[in-house]
């Protein structure tokens, strides 16, 4: 396993086309829109060579019996999917929230599954491809992104009924070595800075819509690739964003320009009954990791609105110990979904444990509609100086209203006023900053908006046999 460092190394020597605020970036490792995403990757690759963390950030790879970092891994077993759980639980209260890397681990394992399930009905090698590019990545420590969601155009046509056919990735060509795609994808976190893209179609597709049905994974640099990217802003600090000053994540749409893939990266090509499971089997691994990492934020919130009713001295008030049960109440069940999920995962034939569905999904649901309510009762509890508080330089760097700020912002006795101003930076960071506008979104949108689940949910869950019992109990026959 590489270190942080080697990681950063890796990226200066590659040479990805990205365009930031205009702008081409010649090295993503200095860039400073990127380096906040470029720290929250460190902490992923760093985790595994401590102590503390050694236990959830490694893992032991079926194909090699080696020690591996957790997110180059395939499930094997109900304690793989528990220990993920943890894992990103345990780092998202480190960064923030979002560890950026679980889109790309998500997407290994659902692709994990299909491959293997086409090669059985089709005869193809795709899973044997699969498990050779898996060893690769495991042997060199890769790190990838996920890149699912296309540009979609026009949401109520089909691919081929788009008037450009380029608005959803596709195969443009098919050569004797391998396929030539075109296209975007859109909202690809961390690709400015990952090592390869594992590439999947973004929903069914149908016969018609074969060439769009795709599956393949491809270097960030490579020819005909280019990524427009947001990032972060990065100005030195001293109390002022205690996370999001450190720690963010960047998100690119990233453009297919006639892309040459080898066969022995591709995953899927035209089989389009399998897009839409593997769209789906994403999106269920993708919502049990929620089912870690929402928890940590809410961890961090309660936390902040806990400290911060305790330097107001009001921590036992009741209307306060209400608002701090609403939030154990939202992290618990929602990673309680987490453990009951795993529990319950199901060995798919290819070896890989898929974690219940139905639980899974619920625990997303949970997450996007409480996210909005977490950050409320913060604000709540927090008041005013949450979003008012004054800054480093008012602070630190100005005589008059530092001693200003030392008398009236003064709390309880015991409490330094520095202590409380850092305190409400942190309740501030939480839920008024611009990383706090996109935790909120990704709660809710992430891994599929609220219907995603309740169609997921609704498709899967046996209703027939609820019927049953009551048909049984009323005395209702046939």
């Amino acid at each position: 396993m590489i270190t942080s460092e080697e990681y950063k190394a890796r990226l200066r020597k590659m040479k990805i086309n990205i365009i930031v605020n205009g702008e081409r970036v010649e090295d993503v490792t200095t860039h400073p829109s990127l380096a906040l995403g470029i720290n929250t990757i460190a902490r992923t690759y760093d985790c595994a060579h401590e102590p503390e963390f050694r236990h959830l950030a490694t893992a032991t790879s079926h194909l090699t019996g080696e020690t591996i970092n957790r997110f180059d891994h395939v499930n094997r077993s109900r304690e793989d999917l528990m220990t993920k759980i943890e894992l990103v639980r345990a780092l998202a209260r480190q960064v923030g929230g979002c560890n950026q890397r679980c889109v790309g681990t998500d997407a290994l394992n659902a692709v994990s599954v299909v491959s293997y399930a086409l090669d059985q009905e089709y005869g193809t090698e795709y899973f044997s491809r699969f498990e050779e590019y898996l060893r690769y990545v495991q042997q060199n420590d890769l790190c990838l992104a996920g890149a699912v969601t296309d540009v979609k155009g026009d949401r109520s046509l089909k691919c081929h009924e788009q008037a450009d056919p380029d608005l959803n990735l596709h195969v443009v060509e098919r050569r004797r070595d391998g396929i030539v795609v075109r296209g975007a994808k859109m909202h690809i976190t961390m690709a400015p800075y990952a090592d390869e893209l594992m590439v999947i179609p973004t929903q069914f597709r149908g016969e018609a819509d074969a060439d769009w049905a795709v599956c393949f994974a491809i270097p960030t640099d490579a020819k005909g690739i280019t990524q427009i990217c947001n990032g972060g802003h990065v100005r030195p600090r001293r109390m002022e964003k205690p996370f999001s000053s450190r720690y963010q994540g960047s998100h690119s749409m990233v453009v297919f320009d006639d892309v040459f893939v080898p066969w022995e990266r591709v995953f899927m090509c035209g089989e389009w009954r399998y897009s839409g499971w593997l769209a789906r089997l994403f999106g269920d691994f993708h919502r049990h990791t929620y089912c870690g990492c929402k928890p940590a934020y809410t961890d961090l919130i309660m936390g902040a609105a806990a400290l911060a009713a305790e330097y107001n001295n009001l921590e036992k008030a009741s209307h306060i110990r209400d608002k701090l049960f609403q939030l154990i109440y939202h992290a618990e069940s929602i990673y309680a979904c987490g453990v009951a999920s795993a529990t319950l995962a199901q060995k798919m034939p290819s070896g890989t444990y898929l974690p219940d569905v139905t639980i899974a999904n619920m625990g997303k649901y949970h997450a996007g509609l409480s996210i909005h309510e977490e950050i409320a009762i913060l604000q709540n509890i927090a008041g005013g100086l949450s979003f008012t508080v004054p800054s480093d330089a008012d602070y630190f760097d100005n005589p008059v209203s530092h001693a200003y700020i030392e008398k009236y912002l003064k709390g309880k006795a015991d409490v330094a006023t520095e202590d409380r101003l850092r305190c409400f930076h942190l309740c501030n960071d939480l839920c008024h900053s611009e990383v706090a506008t996109f935790t909120m979104n990704a709660g809710v949108i992430g891994a599929g908006p609220a219907q995603a689940q309740r169609i997921t949910v609704l498709a899967d869950y046996d209703l027939e046999s609820r019927k049953r019992w009551a048909k049984e109990i009323a005395g209702i026959k046939g």
